[in-house]
């Protein structure tokens, strides 16, 4: 009776180290989906001031149909998900 017991135990120890080390797979799976999914949403916001710039006027402080001059707004430039900047072309030689 000893020795069922104890093989019980030991089943028991092995079956909650396996939950535990799926729940750790889990958690850091879910944690990087959130934060692609942040990245994203960061984009697409700055995709949308960028063409409010191109489609305002330059009187008005805009592009008048382009984007050139355009700068990413302060507020825009970095949040928890990362850090955003415009990457200028290199000119081909």
């Amino acid at each position: 009776m000893g020795q069922q017991q104890l093989l019980l135990i030991i089943l028991g120890v092995i079956i909650v180290g396996i939950a535990i080390a799926v729940g750790i797979s889990q958690f850091g799976a879910h944690s990087t989906q959130a934060n692609k999914d942040g990245v994203t949403s960061s984009l697409v916001n700055i995709s949308a001031n960028a063409y409010q710039y191109k489609i305002r006027p330059i009187s008005m402080g805009g592009g008048g149909g382009s984007y050139v001059n355009y700068v990413v707004p302060t507020k825009m430039t970095s949040d928890d998900n990362g850090t955003y900047a415009r990457q200028l072309e290199q000119q081909r030689q």
